[in-house]
């Protein structure tokens, strides 16, 4: 399983944190600057040309709740990734409640590419994987933890699985579909794409194999 619990759990513990002191700090802003508003209790002392309290800590607990709402941002999407199972004969992806089996030997087409920093040394950390032309495609990307080695299991199962389908279909005369990508196509996704749903957006082109 990929998708990994902690980390929502944290993010999610993280931004309550700071939501909570930022509303405190948010609660201090009207600190009393002299002993005598004071009244013999806490005051701040406000030095010529200092910071007022009520500056001061409505920057800080501002801040603070931005930061809480970041994080909690940041937990909802990952609570969206889809978490991912290998499987000896496929892969099972599930996302929103619902589990899709795919079959490593039924898997017509694969695409591997590499997306933010790594995108233009040509570094693979991304894999796309569909059933046939009118599927989805779904993505495997550095969002999912442990996607380094997901993938690499995936390609290890999938090829030798996926050879072996295609072997036996060109001994039974059949004729073989492969669709592949421009290079020029390639290059231009990895200086324009903004994400990893674009980066798989691809025109693909069809080349065909026949038996003998």
């Amino acid at each position: 399983m990929v998708y990994n619990k902690f980390v929502f759990i944290g993010l999610i513990i993280c931004s309550a944190i700071f939501i909570a002191i930022g509303i405190f700090c948010l609660t201090l802003m009207n600190m009393p600057t002299s002993r005598e508003e004071a009244g013999g209790g806490i005051y701040f002392t406000v030095e010529p040309g200092g910071v007022s309290p009520m500056m001061l800590f409505s920057l800080i607990g501002g801040g603070l709740i931005i930061l809480g709402l970041v994080a909690a941002a940041i937990a909802l999407m990952q609570k969206n990734v889809p978490t991912f199972t290998i499987t000896e004969k496929g892969i099972i992806c599930k996302y929103k409640g619902k589990e899709t089996l795919s079959l490593f030997k039924d898997i017509s087409d694969v695409y591997l590419f590499s997306v933010g920093r790594t995108s233009y040394t040509g570094s693979i950390n991304s894999l796309a994987y569909r059933k046939n032309k009118s599927d989805a495609w779904t993505l495997i990307s550095p969002r999912n933890s442990g996607y380094d080695k997901l993938i690499s299991t995936f390609r290890s199962l999938y090829s030798e699985q996926r050879v072996q389908a295609l072997r036996a279909q060109l001994e039974h005369g059949a004729t073989l579909e492969f669709n592949y990508v421009d290079a020029k196509m390639i290059w231009f996704k990895r200086a324009f794409s903004l994400n990893v749903a674009g980066a798989a957006k691809y025109r693909f082109l069809t080349a065909e194999v026949l038996s003998d």
